[in-house]
């Protein structure tokens, strides 16, 4: 594969990532040289430093603030949140000693803590201070808690407040460099984000850079620790850094390392309101500039420094965190960052394939320069602080952040909690915080979590295993408990997910086997056939991810309002909503419920009636009762958190099980046995019908033809080359086994392109010879057949037809195919997206059918001829009953899929249509599994897949419509219905 063979998609989508990056790290490299050399007066300004332990570096950390070069019109509050924090005592000593003011700071005096330096002047000691804020925090972050005491603590006359952490240590001229932007009217807010250095504490000659003076103080300029972390994970954090710096001024972003405001602008934002309720005051500040229509300044050159995490597992927690923040109070930079990760691992994975690896090394590389070049930027506007290290080995380090991010985005996801500060902050929303005492809390409500994900993987598998062959589908009645257990009573956001993951995880279970069907179906190499195969997969999941949001959104209206239990309002709303989802949602590959239990005919009897709904209906109430008991079941001594969406961690016992709880249980099983019992009675009603029909001679002897030829591999959809004699071979042994009426062949078996004027056309032609000459040489003379074949109408349109032809080959009439597969049949979008054809070089360019058309036997047969994927779709053979036609037709072409699952799926769809009409259903597959099906389900013949061979039966016509034809939509649109009243209700007069 030479980049000229090479998908566009993926050479445009390389490109511009390239230049996406270049563009944001070129215009990051300006900014930067352009704050490096500016200068501007200082304002009246008040830095706010919260303080909380005192580690390596502390003490220099603290120095750095106050050795400003413009520290004479600045003051410096420190806020401890307890005496008994150790960083007050830092504090104290620190600030207390007379040879701070031998650093140009004078010797400050501590208020808020009663301490005061001797012989010192009132009006100097004012410059700094110590403030206790005694934050308990309940709604927002302690963090928070002490900024805000900090700035009660602060001069009024202030023009700017200068937030900053204590474990940042700043360049002298960092306060300058971070109050200039503030000059402009449309700043709202200037800010700058601490870079982890690993360098070694070594000077340029070799020596240690520690040392302490006399008075135990760190001597100015002297490294006290901050150096560390020379090994992986220093790295890895200096190039996490690194890389998203330069995205944060274009984003808007504000980080709370080192942030500056103006005072008026901190009252006129109501920021303290803003804080009070907030566990990311950054982030939470930056959207409230944003809609008051200033700007935020990304001042890159005054970037502080820290030490990095000490180990690559502290380092995932710190970005962990972060990347929790950033999803729920800014998915402007989460989602854009998680789609381009994706980007980057789908590049990774095409290394499997070596002519295709480049794209993962180009991208790679450009990772590499450009955070390089954002590296040595950075080391040119602060060349000390950079001392031993290397930009390049920096860079280098780059693509090792695919997996860091991979695993930042994947707990983020998951993650409602983190631990920071000592303190658990479980957080429903970006407004509806709670904090819990006790960092480790946070550790043991995510190992719960990952557990639920695990139950809500193993669950959702169950729900997919459903639809395997055997009686897996009992797994069904049972599967969504864990579920509805997982999401009752969450936020609307939660339920959400948890209803995505089960989903997904139930579609990949369930139709592993499309991924290789994909890649011999559009005939591209692994990974795009994958990566197609999991889109899939995630977006049916978003069935069941809606189906619970609705369900957690009415539950609790129904809760407040009928003051019923909220997950038993969940369980309620959810059948309702996970029903009219299964009706309404778009699904490319069907999975209704009600093919899961096509394995036990009598429970699938009443399709007749209601359509697919009615195992919908039965499925999902019986788990909800189920769910309801569980919940009810006595364990002495055991209670459980109430999810509450506000957060709240109180506990309650568990419900009792009551009269009415009893009663639902109750009914919904009997609903299920009394399914049961008439489904068994009406098989033998409607076996009884069959038998009075074949006694008066109303049936037809009837043949199928199973090739076992596949497709050329090389050739598209619709271009055929399969063997006649081998067809006409088996027609005359299924002939000769009584099969003089008809005889079946399957989709995609006769090669002569049709013309024909229209569908009613008496003399169509096949390569440009009447169709009775060229069918007559190809098949010879025999029983009537059903053929299928490519058609071209007057207009040009290309067609999938079935084309009835007679003992002698006249045609009596053909049918044109009505639904199509999308990138399979057809391609979505036409000119607009003929492109994508590079993608899927095997897509055909057939056009849908003009509807159902039944086709006449002489003996009294109408046909109703289904083809391929339209047997998986209740709507074209009810259309076909609606004609009256007597017989259904499906002709299959499965030569794509494996021999094992992906026949016996398409097979226990199909089948369901002879139920759901009443009609016998003669199947013919090119590759199998070809069948003879009668009207209640029952497989009376087949082919295995993977053989060819023939099938002779006798089938009966059955007249008549079923209900389901009426009433299939109305019980899909009783659940709507119902859910919409509901909803309605949930608001109170």
């Amino acid at each position: 594969m030479s980049i000229a063979d090479f998908p566009p998609c993926w050479l445009l989508a390389c490109l511009a990532a390239w230049l996406l990056q270049a563009a944001v790290a070129a215009r990051f490299l300006l900014r930067l040289r352009r704050d490096s050399t500016g200068t501007a007066p200082v304002p009246s300004v008040s830095v706010v430093v919260p303080c909380k332990g005192a580690g390596p570096g502390f003490d220099e950390n603290i120095l750095s603030f106050l050795r400003q070069d413009d520290a004479g019109r600045a003051e410096f509050v420190f806020v401890v949140p307890t005496p008994a924090d150790p960083a007050h005592e830092a504090l104290r000593r620190l600030l207390a000693a007379p040879g701070v003011s031998g650093a140009g700071v004078p010797p400050p005096q501590s208020t808020g803590s009663g301490l005061a330096a001797p012989g010192v002047s009132d009006a100097s000691a004012a410059r700094a201070k110590v403030v206790v804020s005694n934050a308990q925090p309940r709604r927002c972050s302690e963090k928070a808690l002490n900024l805000l005491a900090g700035v009660e603590s602060c001069a009024r006359e202030s023009e700017v407040l200068l937030f900053a952490d204590s474990d940042a240590r700043v360049r002298p001229d960092w306060l300058r460099l971070m109050a200039a932007p503030l000059r402009d009217a449309s700043v709202g807010a200037s800010t700058s984000a601490m870079l982890y250095l690993p360098a070694p504490g070594v000077s340029g000659a070799g020596v240690p850079l520690r040392s302490e003076r006399e008075d135990g103080l760190p001597a100015p300029g002297v490294s006290n620790g901050l150096a560390g972390g020379r090994g992986l994970a220093g790295w890895l954090s200096l190039a996490w850094m690194a890389w998203g710096i330069p995205w944060l001024e274009p984003l808007g972003c504000v980080t709370g390392q080192s942030l500056a405001l103006r005072r008026r602008d901190f009252d006129a934002l109501s920021v303290r309101k803003l804080w009070e309720g907030t566990v990311s005051e950054d982030l939470a500040l930056a959207r409230r500039v944003r809609q008051a229509g200033l700007k935020v300044r990304f001042v890159a050159a005054a970037a502080p420094t820290g030490r990095p995490p000490a180990s690559l597992p502290s380092m995932l927690a710190l970005y962990n965190r972060w990347m929790t923040l950033f999803r729920v109070y800014d998915p402007r930079i989460w989602v854009p960052g998680l789609l381009l990760t994706a980007f980057k691992w789908a590049a990774l994975c095409r290394v499997w394939h070596a002519p295709a690896a480049w794209p993962a090394l180009a991208i790679a590389a450009a990772d590499a320069a450009t955070l390089a070049a954002v590296c040595a930027g950075l080391r040119r506007a602060a060349p000390s602080a950079w001392r031993g290290t290397s930009p390049l080995l920096a860079g280098l380090v780059a693509p090792l952040l695919w997996p860091v991010h991979a695993v930042n985005f994947a707990w983020s996801s998951l993650a409602g909690e983190i631990g920071w500060g000592g303190y658990t902050y479980a957080i429903a929303s970006a407004a509806d915080v709670a904090a819990i005492p006790g960092e480790e809390e946070a550790g043991r409500r995510m190992r719960r979590r990952l557990g639920l994900v695990g139950l809500l993987v193993a669950a959702g598998a169950l729900y997919g295993a459903a639809y395997r062959p055997g009686c897996w589908g009992l797994g069904a009645w049972v599967a969504f408990v864990p579920l509805l257990w997982a999401a009752a009573g969450r936020p609307d956001g939660a339920a959400f997910r948890y209803g995505w993951l089960f989903g997904t995880a139930g579609y990949v279970v369930g139709g592993f086997w499309l991924a290789g069907s994909l890649q011999r179906f559009l005939g591209i190499p692994q990974p795009e056939p994958a990566a197609w195969f999991l889109f899939i997969c995630c977006f049916h999941g978003l069935k069941w991810a809606l189906a619970c949001a609705a369900a957690s959104w009415v539950g609790k209206g129904l809760s407040r309002r009928w003051n019923w239990d909220p997950e038993d309002g969940f369980a309620a709303a959810f059948v309702l909503s996970a029903v009219a989802a299964e009706g309404l949602f778009p699904a490319v590959i069907p999975s209704e419920l009600v093919y899961s239990q096509s394995f036990h005919l009598p429970t699938v009897q009443s399709t007749e009636v209601f359509g697919m709904a009615a195992a919908a209906w039965l499925v999902l109430a019986f788990n909800a009762a189920v769910f309801s008991a569980l919940r009810s079941w006595p364990r002495p001594g055991r209670q459980r958190h109430s999810p509450s969406a506000a957060g709240t961690l109180g506990l309650q016992p568990r419900p009792r099980l009551t009269a009415r709880r009893a009663a639902l249980a109750a009914a919904a099983a009997a609903a299920v046995l009394a399914n049961e019992a008439w489904g068994t009675r009406r098989m033998a009603e409607v076996d009884g019908l069959v038998a009075r029909r074949a006694a008066l001679g109303e049936s037809l002897a009837a043949g199928v033809i199973q090739g076992c030829l596949p497709l050329d591999p090389d050739q598209p959809v619709g271009e055929f080359s399969q063997d006649l004699p081998s067809h006409n071979r088996l027609s005359a042994q299924a002939a000769a086994a009584g099969a003089k009426d008809l005889i079946v062949w399957p989709e995609s078996t006769y090669a002569g392109l049709v013309s024909y004027r229209d569908d009613d056309d008496p003399s169509p032609a096949v390569a440009g010879r009447p169709a009775s000459d060229a069918l007559a040489q190809d098949l010879g003379p025999g029983v009537p057949t059903l053929l299928s074949a490519i058609g071209q109408d007057a207009s040009g349109a290309s067609h999938n037809i079935s084309l009835l032809v007679g003992p002698e080959r006249q045609a009596w009439g053909l049918s044109e195919k009505s639904i199509l597969v999308p990138f399979g049949e057809y391609m979505p979008g036409g000119p607009l997206l003929s492109w994508l054809r590079r993608l899927t070089p095997k897509t055909g360019g057939l056009s849908p059918g003009r509807g159902p058309k039944v086709l006449d036997l002489p003996g009294g047969g109408r046909l109703g001829v289904l083809v391929c994927y339209e047997d998986m779709l209740a709507g074209p053979a009810a259309g076909f009953a609606a004609l009256g036609a007597n017989l259904l037709v499906s002709q299959s072409n499965d030569t794509w899929f494996d021999r094992d699952l992906a026949p016996e799926h398409h097979l226990r769809t199909g089948l369901l249509r002879a139920v759901e009409n009443r009609k016998f259903m003669l199947r013919a597959n090119n590759t199998g599994v070809s069948a003879v099906v009668d009207p209640v389900g029952r497989v009376l013949q087949r082919v295995e897949a993977g053989r060819p061979g023939f099938l002779a039966a006798r089938v009966a016509l059955l007249e008549g419509r079923t209900k389901q034809i009426t009433l299939r939509h109305m019980a899909y649109g009783l659940a709507l219905a119902l859910l919409a009243a509901l909803a309605l209700a949930r608001w109170e007069r």
